[in-house]
């Protein structure tokens, strides 16, 4: 009988963007409310115009916990029909494991970690971060009749933006994926014949890590990388968190790499 996993993600979190400034008039007004001591994630320029930095979001956009220190909750349900799929809040789901991450049996790797975007003279990178105590990011696996669900087949891609951000050590959930044991082995396999190294196909599990393994050999290829966002990538069902913000961090940046503002670090 065909099951619905649910993998909830739950740990300190929140929302990171970046963004780049292009319009010269908007760089300026930005710039004289800087001088002016008024500037704010969200604030009136000296010109009148609201502006909403988190708006300006066209670098990277993250609303998620981080994967880390995480706990876990997975539940499952019995699917009946297709249409329990586009219902799944109407299932009645049991829990099968609640802990930490490293205790899940989960993996993780970094998936990225952003560099400053370019701009071009005149123009400004505008970086947000809010932090939050508790975010809980929900994840819906579809398992088939011939299947076995395993939690070690799940893959969390986390990026780092201690390039960008000062004080920021935050590994935040930026990918989820499920890949069958079989697929992730014939990934592998493909990946260490690009390298030409050698290896034992039938006692891959006994040679290699396959959390290190993602990292180091498949996340390398940038084909194989295309291929698992396609076929494996699950998106967030739901992030919600408390609603309450632990700082308001803002920073500017010119087109020379200076910063000319940046508060709300914690």
């Amino acid at each position: 009988m065909s099951k619905l996993i649910r993998v909830s993600i739950i740990d300190t979190g929140g929302e990171f963007t970046c963004g780049t400034i292009n319009d010269d008039d908007l760089a300026y007004y930005i710039k004289s409310t800087i001088e002016d001591g008024d500037i704010g994630s969200n604030c009136e320029l000296e010109n009148g115009t609201e502006f909403d930095a988190v708006m300006h979001d066209n670098s990277f956009h993250l609303y998620a916990p981080n994967v880390r220190n995480a706990e876990v909750l997975i539940e499952e349900a019995i699917v009946e029909s297709e249409s329990d799929y586009e219902n799944p809040d109407n299932l009645e789901f049991n829990q099968i494991f609640n802990g930490g991450i490293g205790e899940s049996g989960i993996k993780i790797f970094q998936s990225s970690c952003p560099a400053d975007p370019e701009i071009n003279d005149g123009e400004l990178i505008v970086y947000t971060k809010k932090y939050e105590k508790r975010v809980n990011d929900t994840y819906f696996i579809k398992i088939k009749d011939d299947e076995t669900f395993d939690p070690k087949n799940i893959y969390l891609g986390f990026v780092l933006l201690d390039e960008v951000m000062d004080f920021t050590e935050d590994e935040i959930l930026e990918y989820f994926f499920y890949i069958p044991k079989i697929t992730f082995e014939s990934y592998l396999i493909s990946a260490l014949k690009n390298t030409e190294q050698k290896f034992d196909a039938d006692n891959l599990e006994k040679d290699y890590d396959y959390e290190d393994s993602m990292q180091e050999e498949i996340w390398m290829e940038p084909e194989l990388t295309s291929i698992i966002k396609e076929k494996h990538k699950i998106n967030s069902y739901s992030t919600e968190g408390k609603g309450e913000w632990e700082n308001d961090y803002l920073k500017f940046m010119d087109s020379e790499g200076e910063t000319l503002y940046e508060e709300g670090c914690l």
